[in-house]
Parts: structure tokens; sequence; C-alpha cells
């Protein structure tokens, strides 16, 4: 039998990002933000409003500022 812990990639409650600003994330949007439902990088801010994301898009780094609800799921990323 394996045991292993969710370690690296903890899920996180999107209800609760704020505990995870300054982490490098993984957030899934139910709308896509220029063509992407998937995005992955340094979670910079998060009100009850917007989530603001550092991330690498088509070789270009990129500060996006997100609707929150929109963001339907996340998890902290290696």
């Amino acid at each position: 039998m394996d045991v292993s812990s969710l370690g690296a990639e903890k899920p996180i409650p999107v209800e609760k990002l704020e505990r995870a600003i300054g982490k490098k994330c993984y957030l899934h949007l139910s709308h896509p933000f220029e063509g992407e439902n998937e995005l992955i990088g340094l979670l910079e801010d998060a009100d009850g409003e917007s989530v603001k994301l550092a991330l690498v898009i088509k070789g270009k780094k990129k500060k996006v500022e997100l609707e929150r609800r929109y963001v339907d799921r996340a998890h902290l990323a290696v």
C-alpha cells in the first residue's frame, strides 16, 4: 500500500486564496483568459473581487488581474 501526502501540490479552497499569496499556484478558470482556462503563476494578491497573478504567456512575463468569481479550482504548483 502506498501512502502519500498532498505535499507540494496541495489544493487551495478558492475562498481561501489569500493564504497562498506569494506562492506559485495553478488556477483553473470557468471563463477563459486570453484563450486559456488553466494558468500557473505567482499569486501576488487576492481579495473578494479579484486575483492578481504574475505569469509567463507565450514566453513573455505578464501580470494579470482576474475576476475571482471565474476561478473555480486552485492548488499549489511546483
